[in-house]
């Protein structure tokens, strides 16, 4: 709402345009666009560069397990905002095909209208504080596929976490989200119509967020069809994982922390001049 205020604006524009400033780095090629499309960048624009976030690999190993389940992991606070009932409902429609499948839901308590999903078979919901290591043994590393139909997440780390726990990750189309995942190479991404565009102007977004608590029928038939894909085709999910953990493990991978620190170090080295 602030950035309404002309004069608030005109702050920013000043800041920003003066010799001190020497870079902005927005975290996202999303976060570029919705910071051109709230304030005029024409007299700062060559400061401007993307800087993605990095996240280092996990150093321990994938949890070997000798049952034949496929499990789901999901973890994100804001049962509406994070899509839960989209998938809490993909959920249903998929346990009646695939008998082996389990969901791990780690986030809010369900509202009281949901309630009676918690039966559902195969549904765990993981409760408690966790050390990372915990998070990453629970969330990550004992399962097989990384499931988030987020609406209001602006970047997303917890697909980078999966990602450097090796899983193929699902997710839509949603800021950042619509970069972290390679459509087809990494995971799925599911249409969602809450992309970049949504968070400006502030009153559309507003809106939106009270569209969040409704069930989306194109969001859970896209669900269904993607992880079907992933739960029927173990090469599949091994190789999409193995691209998810390229990603921010390999030298140059697009969030590593080599190729940030490389970038970083360029930027430091120019400012100084």
């Amino acid at each position: 709402e602030a950035m309404k205020n002309p004069l608030i604006k005109r702050i920013i524009i000043n800041s920003l345009s003066s010799k001190k400033c020497k870079k902005i780095l927005p975290q996202s090629e999303a976060a570029n666009k919705t910071f051109h499309m709230a304030i005029d960048c024409s007299k700062f624009e060559d400061k401007i560069e993307v800087l993605y976030l990095a996240m280092r690999p996990c150093k321990k190993k994938k949890i070997k397990r000798k049952d034949n389940k496929i499990i789901l992991s999901f973890l994100g606070k804001g049962f509406y905002g994070k899509g839960t009932h989209d998938l809490l409902k993909a959920y249903e429609i998929l346990i009646k095909k695939y008998k082996n499948l389990e969901l791990k839901i780690k986030g809010d308590e369900f509202p009281e209208k949901y309630k009676n999903l918690e039966k559902l078979k195969g549904l765990k919901l993981i409760k408690g504080h966790f050390s990372r290591d915990k998070l990453f043994d629970e969330m990550y590393l004992s399962s097989d596929i990384f499931v988030l139909p987020t609406h209001q997440d602006n970047y997303g780390v917890v697909f980078l976490e999966a990602m450097s726990a090796g899983l193929p990750i699902v997710g839509t189309e949603n800021m950042t989200v619509s970069e972290l995942i390679e459509d087809g190479k990494n995971g799925f991404l599911i249409k969602s119509g809450y992309s970049w565009e949504n968070y400006i102007p502030y009153g559309k977004r507003r809106k939106l967020s009270e569209d969040w608590s409704k069930i989306h029928p194109e969001i859970v038939k896209q669900l269904v069809e993607k992880l079907s894909i992933l739960i029927e085709n173990k090469k599949l999910r091994e190789k999409m994982g193995k691209e998810s953990r390229k990603m921010i493990e390999d030298e140059n991978g697009k969030f590593s922390i080599s190729k940030r620190n490389k970038q970083l170090r360029k930027i430091y080295e120019e400012t100084l001049k």
